[in-house]
């Protein structure tokens, strides 16, 4: 791998986690301001993408909260 592949693959890598980070907030804590269509497609992807059993445990307490199904 050359120098200006590494790079890019860090820069998209970067980006992705960035991406996730932020679904992460919106799906983890209450917003109000997500209806419940969005909110379900946003938790459905961050569950697909995340290992860590608190986040998931956070993002089900708040579609319980919602009334929506992700399964």
């Amino acid at each position: 791998m050359n120098e200006e592949f590494y790079n890019m693959a860090m820069d998209l890598s970067t980006r992705v986690g960035r991406l996730l980070g932020t679904i992460g907030a919106i799906v983890k804590y209450d917003n109000p301001g997500v209806d419940n269509f969005t909110f379900g497609q946003l938790a459905k992807t961050y569950i697909e993408c995340t290992t860590d059993q608190n986040d998931i445990d956070a993002v089900m307490v708040q579609a319980n909260k919602r009334g929506v199904t992700l399964s």
